[in-house]
């Protein structure tokens, strides 16, 4: 029986955790990370089949610029991936042609495969919430279904729900009209963390009780608040060292008077000031509320996907996980095959509350005074005792699980002649594409590996494998004849769905010292740049309790690395 003590343990070696493992080690922390498989990356990982590599499901690797993957690699990492412009998404239509996705009102308006009538009414409806979105009204609470107008054609309905179900994992019946605007980069995602905020934390300057921004400013009564503090001369000009200084001109029995003069005009003064500031404010806010008028409208006709931010990584998937594995310090120990069976706690009975101070797993016991749990949150009710609100609260987490069907093809088929990819709304719906397309050594010289992902809305997922199959081969019936390879996948592609009702965890446990990461805590984006803001915020928590121990000087790369080439002007 082991008996470790260690500054930190990570549970679950999913990228989630391997992401918290580097930025805890990077500040000096000793961290273990425990993962009951036997291999680390959980879903961002790429293997071998017959000589084509596959992913752990198909990925698109979103919010390349500004989002939370670059911040995580700016920051911690040593060596990066090289990624590749993702390209378009496609309709495969029922006769198996391929038509960019509509991403505007304009698209929709030529989108020659639904009903001209379905096409009208979804260009007025789809107009007017992106307008009410992109100004700040939130939509929420407010699905897909819900939104949509009255007596749409089935084929219509299907490719409202096929959307619905790729974006956030359910059916538009369940899927926010708010998670389809910003899958869609009609509104950005937005920041708990700010990128200033994260940088401060990094380098070890962050004040959470008193953190600086300009917005609480009182710009109005500065200048008077600056008089007090004797930082501001008589003449309006501040001083050096904050000393009073006088006019040389004048005795002190003027500058008295001249005070008392003072006094009386400065209310009129400031009066008349408040009065010309308001006018300015109120200008200035109509001119940008009629510029954000004209851009969201602007926008709702000409918006053209948020496709600029999203790239593939060279090598597959699994070179995000070898670049963080690479990047990881010395103080961190990997252990695979490893299964937490309980979190160790203490129980203060004058507080009333419990810490974690370790885990229990099937070799032994390890100590910690920090622990991060990025495994399923709604496991954590059979590792420890928990408040039952709290356990209700995780049982209410709901999860997808994807059906990965992944075709090695002996040629380069016409049939996927593209960079990007393709979505099919009729009968069994998916998402997927060739994505050897962008890294050729991904499969045999002048074959091609394609990934296609299936989201059946049931419990037995493998009854569904041949009717994937058949899907497949009845809309491209010669690609059949070319496929020298055939690999199924069961996953849950990521943990929580981003439903209208659906429950996430908290970062912060009930738990003293215990944390939880991971896509079960953040429905922003999705895959492993949903991980990678939960990770972001973690960071912010430990930080914000005291947690993040600073045993090193290290502060930070500051790189800033361009992800994508430039978009073109």
């Amino acid at each position: 029986m082991q008996n470790d003590n260690y500054d930190a343990i990570v549970i679950g070696g999913g990228i989630s955790g391997l992401m918290s493992a580097l930025v805890l080690s990077k500040h000096g922390n000793r961290v273990l990370v425990l993962e009951k498989e036997e291999v680390v990356g959980g879903n961002c990982r790429s293997y071998q089949v017959d000589g084509f590599t596959v992913d752990t499901g198909p990925h698109a690797i979103t919010a390349l610029r500004g989002g939370p993957i670059p911040m995580l690699m700016d920051q911690y990492y040593d060596v990066t991936p090289q990624f590749q412009p993702y390209g378009n998404y496609y309709i495969r239509t029922p006769d198996a042609s391929l038509v960019r996705c509509p991403t505007n009102v304009r698209d929709f308006l030529m989108f020659d495969y639904l009903p001209v009538k379905d096409r009208m009414k979804l260009a007025k409806t789809i107009g007017s919430v992106m307008l009410k979105v992109s100004r700040g009204e939130d939509y929420s609470d407010r699905s897909v279904h819900e939104c949509l107008p009255s007596s749409l054609s089935p084929e219509t309905m299907a490719f409202a729900n096929t959307f619905s179900m790729f974006m956030s994992g359910r059916g538009m019946k369940e899927t926010s009209v708010q998670r389809m605007a910003a899958g869609a980069g009609v509104v950005k995602e937005k920041n708990k963390l700010t990128p200033e905020e994260y940088k401060a934390i990094v380098k070890g300057k962050a004040d959470f009780n008193n953190f600086a921004n300009s917005d609480n400013l009182d710009l109005e009564n500065l200048e008077e608040d600056e008089q007090k503090k004797g930082k501001i001369n008589e003449n309006g000009k501040i001083n050096e060292n904050g000393n009073k200084v006088c006019n040389e001109n004048k005795t002190e029995t003027d500058i008295k008077n001249d005070k008392g003069k003072k006094k009386t005009k400065s209310k009129t003064s400031k009066q008349d000031k408040q009065e010309k500031q308001n006018k300015q404010n109120n200008k200035q806010k109509s001119a940008e509320n009629n510029d954000s008028v004209m851009a969201a409208f602007k926008k709702t006709f000409t918006h053209k996907g948020g496709f600029s931010t999203q790239g593939y990584p060279i090598g597959g998937v699994q070179a995000v996980t070898d670049c963080t594995l690479r990047s990881m310090p010395a103080l961190t120990k990997i252990q695979t095959g490893t299964n937490v069976k309980t979190i160790l706690t203490e129980h203060d009975s004058e507080t009333g509350k419990d810490t974690a101070v370790g885990v229990e797993t099937t070799d032994g016991e390890y100590y910690a005074d920090l622990l991060v749990h990025t495994g399923f949150a709604s496991a954590l009710p059979q590792m420890l005792e928990l408040p039952v609100s709290y356990v209700n609260q995780l049982k209410g987490i709901d999860h997808t699980v994807s059906l990965s069907l992944w075709l090695g093809l002996d040629e380069m088929r016409p049939e996927f002649d593209y960079v990007g990819s393709e979505v099919q709304f009729e009968e069994m719906p998916y998402w997927g594409g060739p994505i050897s397309n962008y890294d050729k050594n991904l499969a045999p010289e002048g074959c091609q590996s394609v990934g296609f992902a299936f989201i059946p809305q049931q419990k037995d997922v493998k009854a569904k494998v041949d009717d994937a199959y058949n899907q497949i081969f009845t809309l491209l019936p010669k690609v059949e004849k070319h496929a020298v390879m055939r690999h199924e996948q069961i996953t849950v592609p990521e943990k929580a769905a981003i439903t209208v009702r659906g429950e996430f965890a908290d970062i912060r446990s009930p738990v003293e010292n215990l944390y939880i990461a991971g896509t079960d805590t953040d429905k922003r984006s999705m895959g492993v740049t949903r991980a990678a803001y939960s990770v972001v915020e973690l960071i912010g928590k430990i930080h914000a309790d005291g947690k993040l121990k600073r045993q090193n000087d290290f502060k930070g790369y500051n790189f800033k690395r361009d992800y994508l080439p430039p978009i073109p002007k």
